[in-house]
């Protein structure tokens, strides 16, 4: 597809206006989002650091002696660069709302044309009016086809949303929300063909279809990017290549997967990814310590990792997650690769009785196999003929755990117990006259192999159902003589996840 220019300059002018008209709600993320669009056109847009303003909550005559002296420096320097104009805030879309004072679009357009320079690019983030007119003399391309040409001359102007749609900002993701799209794909996540590079046409397709989706599931209020463009030349416009600086981290395939990637030192979610079904996707990130969680068929898994250099990860590097808990901390997530699970159920017997078992389990946090331990607390109590026949005991297990599919697990391993039985006698009126004793005690020991399935399913916060098909052959000493009693039925109980 080619590459970002050497010969060419890039300048960049990121303006980020939270405080708009009096009557409008001033914005959380505006400064934020136009600082991240810097880094990331910095670290992979090839625009360098003193070619990059950054304006936070300016009044138009900001913005114009800005672009006055661009335009100064532009003809000192004997340049045409290729200048990005990035606006993050109130706007419609006529104009850009700068604090009390509405600074028209065309006025801003009729600057950058009248400059020294090859191509502009305007991206705005910023909500749009009902009574839309393009006054800008452009054509609107097709939401899914756009061939960005890098000429001598040419306009493009990119907008978060279509005439009548209001663009959102979220707090879930702390940025507006189709600057968040746009930025991941720079990143790497748009790079459909696998050159390393994201040219115009990828990003512009990726931050559409993702903001279309994003705005849809989570506010039901639907976004549609759009653009107008007029320019000439001919090859692509490539935005970022990732070859640059900082580190690639890439990430495992999978069809409906979606990995979130936050900054730990910030303290951001920087990247929301969807893994794609027959190839991995990378993406390019300065150098630091990231935490990166991947959810599917409603499982959270989650890996720390700092990234000094290129980083490849693999599916047996995640652990799982609780969802409620990466819902309560996000970035703060602290991961351990052991988990602890009180739980209570009841266990159905080959003897029909019902056993009722306190456990406390110790679990090894990975997704797709896993080392578990137990001790637990029982008791239960069966009927027969004549008698009645009580047993507690403290016992646990050691078993290992293969996932099967969603959360459904086959577990293999050994159980024991330590048993106190009570046996009284139904009967006892009929024995007075007799030797027999109507109640006995006693103690002993039983281990043996145990084998089963297991399925955990979430119900609220850290609480899961868990169904269980158990079996265990123990091997009891009974009255000085060893015997097999096998157990084998289903299970179902309570258990906290910690």
């Amino acid at each position: 597809a080619g590459a970002v220019p050497e010969g060419q300059p890039r300048w960049l002018v990121a303006v980020g206006a939270n405080v708009g008209l009096p009557e409008e709600t001033p914005l959380t993320y505006a400064h934020r989002d136009a600082r991240r669009f810097a880094e990331v056109m910095k670290s992979l847009g090839g625009t360098r650091t003193d070619a990059v303003w950054i304006l936070e909550d300016p009044r138009p005559t900001d913005v114009e002696a800005t672009l006055s002296a661009l335009a100064q420096r532009a003809r000192a320097e004997g340049v045409r660069p290729t200048l990005f104009w990035y606006f993050s805030g109130h706007a419609d879309d006529r104009a850009l709302h700068l604090g009390a004072e509405r600074w028209p679009i065309a006025e801003l357009e009729r600057r950058l044309a009248d400059g020294p320079f090859s191509l502009r690019l305007i991206v705005v983030d910023g909500c749009r009016g009902v009574d839309a007119v393009d006054k800008g003399g452009l054509t609107p391309a097709p939401p899914f086809s756009v061939q960005v040409q890098s000429g001598l001359r040419g306009l493009v102007r990119l907008q978060s949303a279509s005439p009548g749609e209001l663009s959102q900002e979220s707090g879930r993701l702390q940025a507006g929300v189709f600057t968040h799209q746009w930025l991941t794909g720079l990143r790497g996540a748009a790079d459909t063909d696998g050159d390393r590079r994201v040219s115009f046409d990828e990003a512009y397709r990726y931050a559409f279809s993702r903001t279309v989706r994003y705005s849809a599931v989570h506010s039901g209020r639907v976004m549609h990017p759009s653009i107008a463009l007029k320019v000439e030349g001919t090859g692509q416009l490539i935005l970022t290549d990732l070859r640059g600086q900082g580190v690639s981290l890439t990430l495992p395939e999978g069809r409906e997967v979606r990995y979130l990637v936050f900054d730990r030192e910030l303290g951001d979610l920087v990247a929301e990814v969807w893994g794609r079904p027959q190839a991995a996707t990378d993406i390019r990130l300065p150098r630091g310590d990231y935490l990166v969680v991947r959810q599917a068929a409603g499982n959270s898994d989650a890996v720390e990792l700092t990234l000094d250099q290129d980083r490849h990860l693999s599916e047996d590097r995640f652990v799982p997650v609780p969802s409620s808990e990466l819902a309560a901390k996000g970035s703060r997530l602290r991961l351990s690769h052991w988990r602890v699970t009180p739980s209570y159920s009841a266990f159905l017997g080959t003897s029909a009785s019902i056993a009722q078992q306190a456990r406390l389990r110790l679990t090894s946090a990975m997704p797709q196999h896993r080392w578990s331990a137990s001790l637990e607390l029982g008791q239960t109590t069966f009927d027969a003929e004549t008698t009645t026949q009580r047993e507690q005991w403290i016992g646990g297990d050691v078993r290992y755990e293969r996932r099967l599919l969603w959360r459904l697990f086959a577990t293999g391993g050994v159980a024991w117990r330590m048993i106190r039985q009570q046996v009284e006698r139904t009967d006892a009126d009929d024995l007075t006259e007799t030797d027999v004793a109507t109640e006995t005690r006693s103690t002993g020991f039983a281990a043996g192999p145990t084998l089963g399935l297991s399925l955990s399913v979430p119900v609220f916060g850290p609480a899961s159902l868990i169904l269980e098909l158990r079996s265990v052959l123990f091997f009891r000493n009974e009255g000085g003589s060893i015997a097999a009693r096998p157990e084998i039925g289903p299970e179902a109980g309570v258990t906290l996840v910690f």
